[in-house]
């Protein structure tokens, strides 16, 4: 069962005061149900043959390296 979000994080730029983004947020209570949710993907994960995870990982790494000026603009934002 995935967890809706229930409110927002606006996240500004110290510097300047600019809206960066928003980051969505959820209700305390529901952490430990969140955290067996991860424990189940986790298994899941581990169950995927290497060769599927090793494809998804280098897609993962192409999109970061093609997106890389981007997410450190973001990152020194924040």
């Amino acid at each position: 069962m995935a967890v809706a979000a229930t409110g927002e994080l606006r996240v500004v730029n110290p510097a300047t005061l600019e809206l960066v983004g928003t980051v969505t947020t959820t209700d305390p209570s529901v952490v430990q149900e969140i955290v067996s949710e991860a424990k189940l993907a986790q298994e899941a994960w581990g169950a995927t043959p290497l060769v599927d995870r090793r494809a998804l990982l280098v897609r993962v790494a192409a999109t970061v390296l093609e997106r890389a000026d981007e997410i450190a603009d973001t990152v020194v934002s924040e």
